[in-house]
């Protein structure tokens, strides 16, 4: 999400973590299923996974151009792929305030 916000130049969009429970009940999103891939509510909908970076990209300022491209169906699928190989190797560094 670091890397989100430092992309938001305009600082329009909010981030929640999987850790904030009034988010993903607002969401409709299990702790699970958050833990497992990045989810995105917006305008209604619900994205996970490599379509929600596409979706995120989408409504940056700096990066709204690609995600056109990132959506055609070869990228898509491999943009997919990649995401589900890189998610199943990702480790959480998040530590709560709490436990600082």
């Amino acid at each position: 999400m670091r890397l989100l916000r430092l992309l938001d130049v305009t600082r329009r969009h909010a981030y929640r973590g999987s850790s904030d429970p009034e988010a993903l009940q607002r969401a409709g999103v299990t702790a699970e299923e958050a833990s497992r891939e990045l989810k995105l509510a917006a305008r209604g909908r619900l994205w996970g996974g490599y379509d929600a970076i596409v979706e995120i990209l989408r409504a940056l300022p700096l990066t709204f151009w690609i995600a056109p491209l990132l959506a055609t169906p070869p990228l898509r699928r491999y943009g997919r792929r990649a995401y589900r190989w890189i998610a199943a190797r990702r480790r959480c560094r998040y530590i709560p305030a709490r436990e600082r």
